[in-house]
């Protein structure tokens, strides 16, 4: 496996970390199109329904999920 490596090493030893350096800025280019909103949109959508399903767990534990009244717990 490292003699492997080290001849690909030897075939082309500029291009290997050039390359990487493309790959992460293009990641990071891609990332960057989103704008502030949409982001905070994802994560507002993300917490919801984080939320629901500890409320709905917490309804299946406590055994009153059929009225579905978020006060009933209290």
């Amino acid at each position: 496996m490292e003699s492997n490596w080290a001849k690909y090493l030897e075939i082309r030893p500029k291009k290997t970390k050039f390359a990487l350096i493309l790959r992460f800025r293009r990641a990071i280019e891609l990332r960057r199109r989103e704008t502030r909103m949409e982001k905070t949109k994802r994560y507002q959508i993300c917490a919801k329904r984080m939320r629901m399903n500890l409320w709905v767990r917490r309804m299946e534990i406590t055994g009153d999920i059929e009225d579905g009244n978020r006060r009933s717990q209290k």
